[in-house]
């Protein structure tokens, strides 16, 4: 039991050295609003999606958005969860954040859906052949300025 117990309390010990480090990027994050008239548009318009993956824009935060809408979004956390096309899902994740779609490897994944923002500088490029479904401007609320969410069904 004496073993057991120093064993637990050296995890503890070991795992509360990462503790100023978490500490140092929430504080870096500081308050992080999840209800935006942003989001609240966004989610209202991935309402009107037939199924399928929808992928956002940079300025649009997947996990943010996933909070406001909660259908499937073209992201993940490798230690929260593991999709089944992780791989395609992956490659959609790293495109993104250069401001890309790869319409391969959404095909693969189920990506049907673009959500992009006109308050987005610069904004994804938006693949040809893509169709916009629906708009909707969000008011301007103090934190971020006013702007439009469109919907994006993309080819294939």
């Amino acid at each position: 039991m004496a073993a057991d117990l120093a064993l637990a309390v050296g995890w503890a010990g070991l795992a509360s050295a990462d503790l100023p480090l978490w500490r140092e990027s929430v504080s870096a994050w500081g308050y992080v609003r999840l209800y935006t008239p942003r989001y609240v548009a966004a989610a209202d318009l991935a309402d009107g999606t037939e199924g399928g993956l929808v992928v956002t824009e940079l300025c649009i935060d997947p996990l943010i958005f996933k909070v406001n809408w909660g259908g499937p979004v073209a992201d993940f956390h490798p230690g929260l969860a593991w999709p089944a096309r992780v791989d395609a899902i992956g490659a959609v994740a790293s495109a993104r954040l250069n401001g890309i779609v790869d319409l391969v490897a959404a095909s693969e994944a189920d990506v049907r859906w673009l959500i992009t923002s006109t308050a987005c500088d610069p904004g994804m490029s938006v693949p040809a052949g893509s169709e916009l479904v629906a708009s909707r401007a969000y008011a301007v609320d103090g934190w971020e300025p006013a702007g439009t969410v469109q919907l994006w069904r993309l080819p294939g």
